[in-house]
């Protein structure tokens, strides 16, 4: 879980202990870019096949969920940058977000689609 609400936190960590499902919770936020070390974390537990079946989520399922699930498909799947991207907008990522689709950019060095700060000062001018 990448939730970071303290009380869906704990409630989550005692279901899935009581089905038998190892909970990882790594928080980030949703707002800000999260930190290389928070990624590398996720990233590392996803590429963790004693890990295997994952279920990643956060409180909406596309924002941070989408940028982890990108990160993962051009990093450990070898995707083109610009598929995981489209992937992620595909499944509901909001490009409001700025901060998290910069961290992409940053990240994988992906230039492709206006960058979503100059789509939104572009939507204001009309």
């Amino acid at each position: 879980s990448v939730n970071n609400d303290k009380k869906e936190i704990a409630a989550e960590a005692r279901n899935a202990a009581a089905v038998g499902i190892r909970f990882i919770s790594i928080p980030m936020s949703g707002f800000w870019a999260p930190s290389d070390e928070q990624v590398n974390k996720i990233l590392g537990e996803l590429n963790n096949r004693d890990n295997w079946p994952v279920l990643l989520h956060c409180q909406h399922g596309r924002d941070r969920t989408g940028l982890i699930n990108g990160l993962y498909r051009v990093e450990s799947e070898k995707w083109e940058a610009r598929r995981a991207f489209k992937e992620m907008i595909d499944r509901g990522f909001r490009r409001a977000l700025v901060p998290l689709e910069s961290y992409f950019r940053s990240r994988t060095g992906f230039k492709g689609m206006q960058p979503a700060a100059s789509v939104q000062k572009k939507a204001r001018r009309q």
